[in-house]
């Protein structure tokens, strides 16, 4: 390769990062607004900032640790945020496989819930479609979009958690 072919791959791969990045900040932004202030709190909201491939450990960690407080009593999980544009042949790519095994040991260790928030479609400030996934119900990086749909849920309606069944919805 030339000096020329170089510069314009990098430029390239640079420019495909960045707009990587931009969509997944503004699809945790709009993760984020789902949770109500009166009752949820962000306790953790990671970065990933990394140079010549040099990043904290806790930038593997799911994006968001988030509490949940109703009359006095508080529970604590986890959300992966992704979003893909579309799917391949009825599948997506939820992680990579060392993150899907990053993010189960994440969960064991602090032995809280982990739930893969997943926007498929539309922008990553609003998608077309919208899943709250918990994580022990994922077993491979690339899942069939069938087997999500019953973590399906309206893009516009808030989270909440329910306290009996202990899960985010």
């Amino acid at each position: 390769m030339n000096t020329r072919t170089v510069q314009s791959y990098r430029r390239s791969y640079t420019d495909t990062y960045e707009l990587s990045k931009e969509k997944g900040d503004l699809f945790e932004q709009f993760v984020v607004k789902k949770f109500n202030q009166n009752y949820f709190k962000i306790k953790e909201w990671r970065g990933d900032k990394y140079i010549d491939g040099r990043y904290a450990e806790s930038n593997m960690n799911p994006d968001l640790e988030v509490e949940f407080s109703l009359q006095g009593e508080k529970y604590r999980f986890a959300v992966e945020c992704k979003y893909r544009t579309r799917s391949e042949n009825g599948f997506i790519e939820i992680a990579k496989d060392r993150q899907l095994s990053h993010y189960k040991n994440f969960a064991q260790e602090k032995s809280i819930e982990v739930y893969i928030a997943l926007g498929l479609g539309g922008k990553p400030d609003y998608p077309a479609e919208m899943f709250l996934i918990p994580l022990q119900s994922i077993d491979v990086p690339h899942v069939n979009i069938d087997q999500i749909r019953k973590y399906r849920r309206y893009p516009g309606d808030l989270f909440f958690y329910d306290t009996q069944k202990g899960e985010l919805k």
